[in-house]
């Protein structure tokens, strides 16, 4: 029988994070924060028109900045009803089994869209170029 005692080594101390994982984080909360800044700050766009298609055809562009608030429907699609609410856009009701449309939910940036394919109606929001100041003149 061997007289040595055992020598225990002090717990180590156990992190929840180590250093390089804290960094990481860091590093996507950084870039997460980054991309959130360009899209919702940077490119607003003050003039935005709602397109209104129906069967692929354009049947009405409305300039949100300029409109009332109003509920209406399309002659080309009367169970489909459209709101413009403070400069936005949306499907209030329609006809159509899933009304997927309806959960959309409204528009009001530039580039979005949203579809009652049942129906065949679709809003697409788009800048008004024409309207907007030009940033830079060059001969």
């Amino acid at each position: 029988m061997s007289l040595r005692r055992r020598y225990h080594a002090p717990p180590s101390r156990r992190f929840f994070f180590h250093r390089v994982d804290l960094l990481v984080i860091a590093g996507l909360l950084f870039l997460s924060g980054t991309i959130w800044f360009f899209e919702s700050v940077c490119t607003k766009t003050t003039h935005v028109q709602a397109e209104i298609y129906v069967d692929g055809s354009l049947i009405r562009t409305i300039d949100l900045s300029k409109a009332q608030n109003i509920r209406f429907s399309l002659p080309e699609a009367p169970s489909v009803y459209l709101e413009i609410r403070d400069k936005t856009i949306g499907f209030v009701s329609s006809s159509c089994p899933d009304h997927l449309c309806e959960a959309a939910g409204f528009l009001s940036r530039n580039g979005q869209t949203a579809v009652c394919l049942p129906k065949r109606v679709t809003v697409k929001l788009t800048a008004d170029t024409q309207q907007q100041p030009l940033d830079i003149m060059v001969n």
